[in-house]
């Protein structure tokens, strides 16, 4: 099993990525293969869909002038066969100039986490649903 605060640091680290707009460093923090999973949505599959969808959601928030960060908390680790699940709650806020943040989301997640080629982390699979 993974470390639980190798577990903070990379969730970090993958969030920071999404919210500041580094797709590359955001892609890394998946395998080439992951599925990422949307409850009444898509189903992503690798990295190029997984940015992609990450891109196209940021481009409508832009054209709004808004911007959205991510607040993961409620983590719940435990060591699989397969690799390390992480079940977790995101809060999700967007914010715009003049205006004040406001909740857009919560959102539970369940990933598998196994290590990456460089001796890191990465995502092999990831289920999200909105919870409200």
């Amino acid at each position: 099993m993974i470390a639980t605060d190798l577990v903070r640091q990379f969730y970090a680290t993958q969030v920071h990525a999404l919210d500041d707009g580094d797709f590359d460093g955001y892609a890394a923090t998946f395998g080439p293969g992951s599925i990422f999973r949307i409850a009444g949505g898509p189903t992503l599959r690798g990295r190029d869909e997984i940015v992609g969808h990450s891109l196209l959601m940021r481009s409508e928030r832009s054209l709004r002038g808004a911007i959205q960060r991510h607040y993961m908390f409620d983590y719940s680790i435990r060591a699989m066969p397969s690799g390390t699940c992480v079940r977790a709650c995101v809060l999700t806020v967007e914010s715009s100039p003049g205006r004040p943040a406001i909740p857009t989301g919560i959102i539970s997640c369940e990933d598998l986490l196994t290590p990456a080629d460089d001796g890191g982390i990465w995502v092999e699979s990831r289920n999200a649903e909105l919870l409200g």
